[in-house]
């Protein structure tokens, strides 16, 4: 039979399964949220942020992470599986008055920048700006592929505003796929 009209099925139908189906993903298995814990005032050039903590499941802001969590070590992050990661980095950041521009850059384990977001300044002591960089990496070795989380500067003491409780400066890890 090539086709059956609806009326003439009857009775209980079984159950399908879908043990045998492939190329089905489960969606986002991995998720990871990370914040810097206290202020940390930086000078001209590049420094690593430091003082990073892994979101907690029981935090006042009710965020879950999912899977398998990145390892961290004085600012650079290793990822716990292979894979195609999208990352995600946002600061709140302020300055002196020498300050012309702040930024920040997400960088591979070669030190290559790979993703980079800059706010220009007006010379102000009272400006304050957000940035936020994206980038996807394709993890194919969790012992070379590491993600630098930077800041960057032009001169002077720019302060990077952040507060444990709101998050402003943070790092998201979402594993998309495999590699």
């Amino acid at each position: 039979l090539t086709s059956i009209p609806a009326a003439n099925i009857t009775g209980t139908l079984p159950a399908i399964s879908g043990a045998n189906l492939t190329g089905i993903s489960a969606g986002i298995v991995m998720m990871d949220a990370w914040y810097i814990t206290s202020t940390q005032t930086h000078s001209s050039g590049e420094q690593l942020f430091n003082a990073w903590s892994r979101l907690s499941n029981e935090s006042a802001k009710k965020m879950t992470n999912i899977g398998s969590a990145m390892s961290q070590s004085s600012g650079i992050f290793t990822f716990p599986t292979t894979g195609k990661y999208w990352v995600m980095f946002k600061t709140y950041c302020s300055g002196n008055s020498t300050t012309n521009y702040a930024g920040i850059r997400i960088k591979n384990n070669d030190n290559n920048s790979i993703a980079s977001s800059y706010t220009n300044r007006n010379n102000s002591n009272d400006e304050h700006n957000h940035v936020m960089a994206m980038t996807f990496i394709d993890v194919d070795d969790v012992t070379d592929d590491t993600c630098k989380l930077k800041f960057t500067s032009n001169q002077g003491n720019t302060s990077t505003w952040v507060s444990g409780g709101e998050m402003e400066t943070k790092a998201f890890f979402i594993r998309m796929g495999d590699t």
